[in-house]
């Protein structure tokens, strides 16, 4: 019979892992384009987030005056309101919630241009937390919007069904 000899490497020191010219130039280049989307990303989430809440004015004036935006009189038109403050919340929240994604995104480009041009392992680390952070807070993003797709689709085939 053949002995055989396994070694196990028990070694504490941690592995490392270098990173080339050419890595840190399209690192480089992946945080110059990660600037620009979460720049853009941005905008359009606070330009969204500045309609909504000119929206939810609107609607709270319209709720309050005899004549609203919907042509209704009355008791019609605060009942237009009082059924949209639930709508306005909501996608107000959303909103803000999918801003984090950006904002994630945007601190990675930062952290990875600091590193980058620096030579920085612990930037280079928080950079990565962050795109970590970006790719995480989609996900969830992700499978609640299905969730609720998938919830707001039953809902729609019980009314569909009540209705018939």
């Amino acid at each position: 019979m053949e002995e055989s000899n396994i070694v196990i490497e028990t070694s504490l020191e941690p592995k490392t892992m270098r990173i080339g010219e050419e890595d840190k130039s399209l690192l480089a280049s992946s945080a110059k384009w990660a600037n620009f989307i979460s720049i853009v990303m941005l905008i359009c989430y606070g330009l969204a987030l500045v309609c909504i809440i000119l929206w939810m004015i609107a609607v709270a004036v319209a709720g309050f005056s005899m004549y609203d935006i919907t042509g209704m009189y009355g008791a019609a038109g605060a009942m237009y309101a009082v059924v949209m403050w639930p709508v306005m919340i909501f996608a107000l929240v959303m909103y803000i919630v999918q801003m984090l994604p950006a904002i994630y995104l945007y601190r990675f480009a930062q952290k990875t241009r600091e590193a980058v041009a620096s030579n920085n392992e612990a930037a280079m680390t928080e950079s990565f937390r962050n795109l970590r952070g970006s790719i995480k807070t989609t996900g969830i993003i992700l499978i609640a919007s299905i969730a609720f797709g998938i919830l707001f689709s039953i809902a729609m085939v019980g009314w569909f069904a009540i209705a018939m």
